[in-house]
């Protein structure tokens, strides 16, 4: 591919190698962000207009969730491009990826669009019914709706223009590329399919339906999950895209359209590279999902604090976090050495302490009638924050090539502060404390 001048105009192999890393983070946080704040979301009633300005006049955080939802969203085409770039981007492969990249931000745009409506607009309008005298509060509530069917217009499109399209566009591209495991770009075609016909339903009807609404919720998530795998895969194949390789060859982003052959690679050997492959996918996929439920639960957690709110959010995403970890750690277990596994399973058995520390808060949980916190909930849940927390730096210090040493004296300082932390908010969340937190036995 040539441009004007005679010279390549394709990206440099370092830009390549720069896209799929940010495309990486991107697709992954983009993931996390808008799956959080569609799980926060306020749950509003069907055919119920008072109802649906009540809850939204109600809701403290209505405005900030959806800037996180907006934030993630963003953070999702990002992620798109850099997937883009880790296949081929020339015949048939890159023009369906294009495609896919301009219905992709068509999509954007109307989803900020949307969000906006629904985050800021809704909001002004429903605090103004909630403050209107009776003379004026029906008319109030007549703007609350007007804005609700133009956004769920807007939402229906929404569907069709990001989650739908552009995502069957990249199914198919995927596949044609060989360069992830086809039964896992088939995932994403299906959602695409679904969330067109969430799309369209939405279109016909007008009017929030059960079909349309099992749709939306199945086709978003599956998303989701499939972002977050396909983002851990990207961030490990620019680990191995090089730099700045010889002039004589092409980026290795650019060959994936190669037959095996073509790439230096005996025909025999493709068995050997799928076996070799099968387990890093599986690890990857229970590794991802690992990671998404231990975000998950940092956030609920840190808002179950004062009054057990999403506790049971925070629990799941706790027992769910420490399975799929034991998972990602079974699939390769084979492979490892005597030292590594016991790493391993030591870290499997910090895991089920957490888990353990989560359950004893779930029996001292504060109820709606409770007059504040108790120690033994606060020190438990506590206990498991800083716990996430820690892990979370630990991971990120030696993710960006830091000695291991390094990694133990972030894992230390982050106990050191997270135990003065919790000590400070407890003398302020509990009255009449004043030693630090304890596990509770």
């Amino acid at each position: 591919m040539h441009g004007p001048d005679g010279g390549d105009d394709r990206p440099a192999a370092s830009e390549f190698h720069w896209l799929m890393r940010i495309g990486s983070v991107g697709v992954v946080l983009g993931a996390v962000t808008a799956g959080i704040g569609n799980l926060l979301h306020p749950v509003t009633p069907r055919n119920d207009p008072g109802g649906v300005a009540r809850v939204i006049a109600h809701s403290q955080h209505w405005t900030l969730i959806h800037m996180v939802i907006i934030f993630g969203v963003i953070l999702m085409l990002a992620g798109l491009l850099g997937i883009r770039h880790s296949i081929t981007t020339l015949g048939l492969t890159g023009a369906l990826t294009r495609l896919g990249m301009w219905a992709a931000t068509i999509g954007t745009t109307i989803g900020l669009i949307t969000v906006v409506l629904d985050g800021v607009a809704a909001k002004q309008l429903a605090n103004q019914w909630a403050a209107a005298a009776d003379p004026s509060r029906q008319v109030a509530l007549g703007l609350v709706s007007a804005n609700e069917t133009v956004n769920f217009a807007l939402a229906g499109m929404f569907n069709l223009s990001f989650a739908g399209v552009p995502f069957i566009l990249f199914g198919l591209a995927v596949a044609r590329s060989g360069s992830y495991p086809r039964w896992l770009v088939w995932v994403a075609y299906a959602a695409g399919v679904g969330s067109v016909g969430a799309g369209l339903v939405q279109a016909f009807t007008g009017e929030p339906t059960t079909t349309s609404l099992i749709l939306t919720i199945i086709g978003p998530t599956v998303i989701c999950l499939w972002l977050l795998v396909m983002g851990t895969l990207l961030w490990r194949r620019a680990r191995f895209e090089p730099l700045n390789p010889p002039a004589s060859r092409l980026p290795l982003a650019q060959r994936r359209h190669e037959p095996i052959e073509e790439r230096g690679l005996p025909p025999q050997d493709s068995s050997r590279i799928v076996e070799h492959w099968r387990p890093i996918v599986w690890h990857t996929i229970f590794i991802t999902v690992h990671a998404a439920s231990a975000t998950t639960a940092l956030i609920a957690g840190i808002v179950a604090v004062p009054r057990g709110r999403l506790f049971s959010v925070y629990l799941g995403s706790l027992v769910t976090m420490e399975v799929f970890l034991v998972l990602a750690i079974g699939v390769q277990w084979p492979a490892r050495d005597g030292a590594t596994r016991i790493i391993f399973a030591a870290l499997a058995g910090l895991g089920a302490v957490v888990v353990w520390c989560g359950l004893q808060a779930r029996r001292s949980r504060p109820g709606d009638d409770d007059a504040g916190l108790s120690s033994r909930y606060f020190a438990s849940l506590g206990f498991t924050l800083i716990a996430l927390v820690d892990a979370f730096l630990v991971i990120a210090v030696l993710n960006v090539g830091a000695p291991g040493w390094a990694g133990a004296t972030t894992g230390v300082l982050a106990a050191v502060v997270g135990h003065i932390v919790l000590r400070v908010e407890r003398r302020r969340l509990i009255p009449g404390t004043c030693t630090g937190p304890k596990v509770a036995a």
